[in-house]
């Protein structure tokens, strides 16, 4: 398995352009609140935070509730709310009775959608949820073009099998007479977190159910010319990178500021680390691979919850990675129920790494983060997280496209 799944904004050059800048955030704010240890440090995760939120909780309005977080978070100037993506429709023309988009493919119904999707339904199940999403941010990184390069060690994961059966399926169906092989791939996604949002939910009861996701499916994007292979190389990040590194990354491949960023990664919520078929790290987000096919705000709330105890230890030697490979695994009653890479934690603490990944501080003597205020937001109020998400994903599959049609 990749290192991360790695999900992206679109950027629409001078029409939905997402400032990169790296922004002043409330997090020094915190750690002034926060008690000191014996080495002056703040001890994280801290109280404060936690009494803000609780009076956001007592909010029974959601609306009123949402405008509130929304104004917390415009504080720490991590991104205000970005509207729906601006997006270039094609103009279809006629043809001998058929409407016909400037594609070249013929319109794509919402009856072929659906059908369509009740066929990925059939395929997309328990480690293959997390394997669909990873499909499509690999494909996008650089542009979403139907193409993947299965020598490129980042791709050399579990999720190849998983891309194979989707390719199979394309095929076999005759779905490229619809839509093309990228169209595919962005769609299985959007099937993919529909499917784990259906798992979290099951036994649900109104208020705590997680809120589907409101995906609007655009198609047109363009295949590369061998797709579905590909011998192109594409950078991806790594998992022992710390904050700088993570939102770098995010801001000169896709323009997208903290607050989205934050809530892709929240998409590690669904699968895990494969060890030696994979990147070298291992175990799962959450605590089994039944939590690990549930799209749900767990992953933030295991980072924020006080009652873990985490280790940070190199599992090198235990997956036969070729270097140091140092992850976090979270313990509570001495049971493990979670595992991070560097990359996750500094979402919540500033932890400061060595050129192997090898941490100077811990969840105890690490401070704040600049986005350790959307974790715990993202903890507490999931539907507020799903809002964030939906709105960053549907920037990533339609990366590298200008004309799109609406179904």
């Amino acid at each position: 398995m990749t290192s991360l799944i790695y999900l992206t904004f679109i950027t629409f050059a001078n029409l939905c352009l997402i400032s990169a800048e790296t922004p002043e955030t409330l997090s020094s704010k915190f750690n002034q609140l926060t008690p000191k240890n014996s080495t002056g440090l703040p001890l994280v995760p801290v109280n404060p935070i936690d009494a803000l939120l609780d009076q956001k909780a007592a909010i029974t309005d959601v609306e009123q509730q949402e405008k509130e977080l929304d104004e917390l978070v415009a504080e720490s100037q991590l991104d205000s709310p970005i509207p729906i993506p601006v997006v270039n429709y094609l103009e279809p023309y006629t043809i001998h009775s058929f409407t016909i988009p400037q594609n070249g493919h013929p319109p794509l119904t919402k009856s072929r959608l659906s059908f369509i999707q009740s066929q990925l339904r059939e395929i997309i199940f328990e480690d293959r949820i997390a394997h669909v999403v990873r499909i499509i941010f690999h494909d996008c990184v650089g542009g979403c073009d139907g193409c993947l390069n299965r020598d490129l060690p980042p791709n050399m994961t579990p999720m190849l099998n998983t891309a194979t059966l989707l390719d199979n399926l394309y095929d076999s169906q005759g779905f490229s007479d619809w839509l093309s092989r990228a169209d595919f791939y962005a769609l299985a996604g959007i099937t993919a977190i529909e499917i784990g949002v259906e798992n979290a939910n099951v036994g649900c009861f109104f208020f705590n159910c997680i809120r589907m996701p409101r995906f609007h499916f655009r198609y047109g994007r363009k295949d590369c010319a061998t797709s579905p292979l590909s011998s192109g190389v594409q950078s991806f990040p790594e998992g022992k990178d710390d904050y700088d590194a993570v939102m770098e990354f995010f801001a000169n491949e896709f323009g997208l500021r903290p607050r989205y960023a934050t809530a892709l990664l929240g998409a590690h919520t669904l699968g895990g680390a494969a060890g030696a078929a994979g990147s070298g790290f291992v175990g799962f987000w959450k605590e089994n691979a039944i939590e690990a096919a549930k799209f749900d705000q767990r992953y933030f709330s295991l980072l924020s919850d006080r009652r873990l105890y985490w280790n940070h230890l190199d599992v090198s030697a235990q997956t036969g990675a070729n270097s140091p490979r140092f992850q976090w695994e979270g313990f509570v009653n001495n049971q493990q129920v979670s595992f991070m890479l560097n990359s996750d934690v500094s979402l919540l603490l500033d932890i400061q790494t060595n050129n192997v990944g090898q941490s100077s501080c811990n969840f105890n003597t690490c401070p704040y983060s600049p986005t350790a205020l959307l974790v715990h937001i993202y903890a507490r109020f999931p539907n507020f997280w799903i809002r964030d998400f939906e709105r960053a994903f549907a920037r990533m599959i339609e990366n590298g496209s200008t004309w799109l049609l609406a179904v």
